[in-house]
Formats: structure tokens, C-alpha cells, sequence
């Protein structure tokens, strides 16, 4: 059960820094992003051999969209839990500037991201750009290649590091 694989976002969730409101927010999308994947694993599998059909390749648009939609939920729940958010919501770009943000220290707190995830995530990003503005019949394999492959990987590395974030705040750090 998924559920079972996700019990706390802190290791020591009495003394998380991080709301328990957010905190089981946080859950819930990591929740879902992980059923997401899974309800794609044979598809997933497959496209590792050969080739996705035109189809396919619709389906596995869809899945990293949906998948970076789910990231950015968890980056805003962190950001306005930490009060951030309304300076970063009004600007162009937002979304960029939301990752970029959070891939950066600030006085009272650590690094949520990692600059190599934020790297990784740019990518994720800049996929979910093409995706909303391009008939899905322009997407190529080619591109969409290295994102679907490390697609389970990617969201592993983002939960832990959200994780770690979270445990070192429970620390005070």
C-alpha cells in the first residue's frame, strides 16, 4: 500500500518545524505521485526497448506533466509554510523563480533542493512549458527521452531531499 511507504515526512514528526497540516499535505502529494508512476511502470518498462507508438508518447507527455505539477504542489506547500510564497507568486516566471528559490538558502532557513535536482527539475520544468503550449503531435521522443528514464529516480531524489529538508528543520537547521 502506498500509504505504508510514506509515514512521515519528518523522521521525528513531534518535532518537525514544518506544520503537521503541511506536513500531511506534503504526504498526500507524495502520495500521489508515487501511484502516479506506478500506474505507468509497464508503459514505463516498455519504452526502455522500444520506441513509444504516437500514443504512447501522448500518454507519457501527459505523465511528466502531471508529474511536475506534482512537484510544484509540494514546492508551493513549502513555500508558504515558510511565508515565501506571496513574494514569488506575483512575478513572471514564477514557477522558475518558485525552483530557483528554493534551490537556494536563505537566512532562516537550508537549501530545500539540491543545484543538481534544481538542475534536473529545471528540465522537468521546462518540458511542462513545451507541454502546455505545443500540439502534442510536436513532441519528440528524443527529448522526452532522458526525463521519462529517470522519471522514478528524479521524484525518489526529490523526496528524500525534501525529507532531509524537513528532518533539518526539525534539528533547527
Amino acid at each position: 500500500m502506498i500509504r505504508g511507504r510514506l509515514p512521515h515526512i519528518c523522521s521525528n514528526t513531534g518535532n518537525c518545524d514544518v506544520s503537521p497540516e503541511y506536513v500531511e499535505r506534503i504526504r498526500v502529494e507524495f502520495e500521489q505521485l508515487h501511484q502516479l508512476v506506478e500506474r505507468r511502470s509497464a508503459l514505463l518498462g516498455k519504452v526502455l526497448v522500444n520506441a513509444p507508438t504516437d500514443i504512447e508518447l501522448d500518454a507519457l507527455a501527459t505523465l511528466l506533466h502531471s508529474f511536475y505539477t506534482g512537484v510544484e504542489k509540494i514546492l508551493v506547500i513549502l513555500s508558504k509554510e515558510m511565508g515565501e510564497f506571496t513574494e514569488i507568486e506575483r512575478g513572471a516566471g514564477w514557477h522558475q523563480t518558485l525552483l530557483r528559490a528554493l534551490a537556494e538558502p536563505r537566512e532562516r532557513r537550508s537549501a530545500v533542493l539540491s543545484r543538481d535536482l534544481f538542475s534536473i527539475l529545471l528540465d522537468y520544468l521546462g518540458f511542462r512549458h513545451v507541454f502546455r503550449h505545443a500540439y502534442t503531435f510536436e513532441l519528440k521522443w528524443g527529448r522526452m527521452r532522458p526525463l521519462v528514464v529517470n522519471l522514478k529516480r528524479t521524484m525518489d531524489r526529490f523526496e528524500e531531499e525534501v525529507r532531509g529538508f524537513c528532518d533539518r528543520r526539525s534539528r533547527g537547521g
